[in-house]
């Protein structure tokens, strides 16, 4: 029942430090370890040993909550769950232009502006709504608006003994013109599209979630860890129910990041040393 409030401590905020001692910024730097030396550099401590997503930061990829742009192309992402919580994101993709704000993000990165995680205020554990009653509250989430598609995990196609959550959700959303799609589950591939978007290029990250979506993504996803026993996935185990919706959504418009090559002018002639009428000869 206490409050309690987080100040971060940057080295840039004491300025008596780097006059004393100007070196000690690239000292910090030799510890080796990058997610500690940005722990004590940047007051940045969301680090934990085994890391899945290690390049995630708040001050980078969390973003202030708007509304996206009716010409913004918007679409869901939902991991089921019943007594394990279920999680559905609310995705846009910026077309490149400035929000009302002035705020511009490139064209293609996607942005997780909304999610609902069902949760009982517990880690990992679920609310136990009925599919129908879940998939009216997503349709009520949307806000009337209409989005290109749902990607569903897959899981919700399976029939044991009666119609498959798939088919219950899809009697409420097809009253509304859509329905869900199944996701590709690849789980090393996904792992992978999660990163590279996280990561980026040189000109950012292709991928961003506001700072209303805490209850799934941020409490969750700094957290995730890899599994011990498969370098290439994460730690099924954890709760990551919201890393399986953005895994979802991520392979569902994979991202390639661009390399540009240097083209390097060869030289097809020769320069020999002068040898009677043959100065030049082909290389």
């Amino acid at each position: 029942g206490m409050l309690r409030q987080f100040i971060s401590a940057k080295l840039s905020d004491n300025p008596y430090l780097l006059e004393d001692d100007p070196a000690y910024a690239d000292r910090l730097k030799g510890l080796g370890a990058d997610t500690l030396v940005r722990a004590m550099l940047d007051g940045d401590w969301d680090i934990i040993a085994g890391q899945a997503f290690e390049k995630l930061r708040k001050s980078v990829h969390a973003v202030e909550p708007f509304a996206p742009p009716e010409d913004w192309m918007v679409f869901g992402s939902l991991d089921w769950g019943s007594s394990r919580p279920f999680s559905f994101g609310m995705w846009c993709i910026s077309n490149g232009e400035a929000l009302p704000d002035g705020r511009i993000y490139r064209r293609g990165a996607m942005i997780r502006y909304n999610e609902w995680y069902g949760w009982n205020g517990k880690p990992n554990e679920g609310l136990r709504m009925e599919v129908a009653e879940v998939g009216q509250g997503i349709l009520d989430r949307w806000k009337g608006r209409k989005p290109g598609y749902i990607i569903a995990d897959p899981s919700m196609w399976k029939i044991d003994g009666g119609p498959s959550h798939a088919e219950v959700m899809n009697r409420v959303f097809n009253k509304h013109g859509f329905a869900l799609r199944k996701a590709d589950n690849s789980r090393h591939a996904g792992y992978l599209e999660v990163r590279s978007r996280i990561a980026g290029d040189d000109e950012g990250p292709m991928l961003y979630a506001t700072t209303n979506c805490h209850d799934g993504f941020w409490r969750t996803m700094p957290d995730v860890i890899m599994d011990r026993n498969d370098p290439e996935d994460v730690d099924s185990d954890q709760e990551d129910h919201p890393y399986d919706d953005v895994r979802y959504a991520v392979m569902s418009r994979p991202w390639l990041k661009v390399v540009e090559k240097k083209k390097e002018k060869v030289d097809r002639w020769m320069r020999f040393e002068e040898k009677q009428d043959e100065s030049w000869r082909t290389a």
